[in-house]
């Protein structure tokens, strides 16, 4: 399946260029994304050092599609935001925390677990990390 297209829930926030990833944090990430297309670890690379939240956005998307069942990833190409997590793409608990899991290691913060539960839809995952990366990207900014 083709990696999908950036995603337009999320406002384009770059912040500024940090340093580039160490070789340390880029095998790090390649592990964290192993499973997912050569793109996702591009993106996450992109968002890493910039702080975009398109680029955190297509992460996100990435290991979601990863862990879609194969015979839902066709309903991530029509309006991926309104799709229901559970009903629509078939994510199990299981499958959610491991989302939640790897996109913490991707895009190098913490998800706020109790936020997360509240999750229904895809557009509601985008627009809570969007949120969160945001507030990352402010506090780097400040340090």
């Amino acid at each position: 399946m083709p990696p999908l297209a950036p995603p337009s829930d999320l406002d384009h926030v770059p912040a500024p260029p940090g340093p580039p990833l160490t070789t340390t944090e880029k095998e790090s990430l390649r592990r964290s994304l192993r499973h997912c297309d050569p793109s996702v670890f591009a993106a996450a690379c992109v968002y890493r050092r910039t702080g975009d939240t398109t680029a955190a956005a297509a992460v996100v998307r990435g290991i979601v599609e990863h862990h879609t069942p194969s015979d839902r990833q066709l309903l991530l190409l029509a309006s991926p935001s309104d799709l229901r997590l559970q009903e629509d793409l078939g994510l199990d608990s299981l499958a959610l925390l491991e989302i939640f899991s790897v996109t913490e290691d991707a895009l190098g913060f913490n998800l706020d677990a109790d936020g997360l539960r509240s999750l229904r839809t895809l557009g509601d995952m985008l627009a809570s990390i969007g949120r969160l990366s945001r507030a990352q990207s402010n506090l780097g900014q400040r340090a």
